[in-house]
């Protein structure tokens, strides 16, 4: 492919946000502004169960070794 192909296909897949991708965003924003240290953990929690862990229902894609460290934590 030329190079204006890929650039295409690059600003295409930029602006391609699959729901489970939206959905750890807004969690994630609602994580940082949460205050008390409870909630964080209990939200935090859920964010690992939902996004983040293979068994969720709806993992978002990252490499395994960051997953592992999250899932350490």
């Amino acid at each position: 492919s030329s190079p204006s192909d890929r650039e295409t296909l690059s600003a295409f897949c930029k602006t391609i946000f699959t729901e489970e991708n939206v959905n750890f965003a807004i969690a994630v924003d609602k994580f940082r502004a949460m205050r008390d240290p409870r909630a964080r953990q209990a939200l935090a929690r859920e964010i690992t169960a939902e996004f983040i862990s293979y068994s969720g229902k709806s993992v978002v894609n990252i490499d395994s070794p960051v997953r592992k460290r999250i899932e350490d934590i």
